[in-house]
């Protein structure tokens, strides 16, 4: 049986708290906020269950990370006015990360959850499945 030092213990404690957590936001939730802030316009009425989730999802990242990041991607002519609005983020320019890469990452992780219909057919067999079972 090994026997643990309550030193070891505390070491372990305090390289875990050391570790800085980063919570990396999109441009989509930051617009879902302005949307719910009224800082942006929306053409009709909507549906807001959505921009109150990414909303929630930023004030929890806030609350419960160290820093909040996001990639400075958006549209350049609003790029100033988001980075005053959230001034409480830091936008990393796309030449801080391996911008290319990670899109490329972010597409192939996202593509099988794409949900496409061509010619009145669903062109993802896992929904196809899905919907499959629904009829069942």
């Amino acid at each position: 049986m090994q026997i643990v030092r309550l030193a070891d213990i505390l070491q372990v404690y305090r390289d875990i708290n050391a570790m800085k957590r980063i919570a990396l936001v999109d441009n989509a939730t930051l617009t879902a906020c302005q949307r719910l802030f009224g800082d942006a316009k929306v053409a009709n009425l909507y549906n807001i269950d959505g921009d109150i989730a990414a909303t929630e999802g930023l004030v929890q990242a806030f609350l419960l990370c160290d820093e909040v990041v996001c990639l400075d991607d958006y549209k350049e002519e609003y790029r100033e006015q988001r980075q005053k609005r959230f001034d409480f983020i830091r936008f990393l320019a796309k030449d801080e990360v391996d911008y290319e890469t990670s899109m490329n990452i972010a597409k192939k992780t996202t593509e099988d959850l794409s949900f496409r219909v061509r010619g009145h057919e669903i062109d993802n067999k896992a929904f196809v499945e899905f919907f499959d079972q629904l009829k069942a």
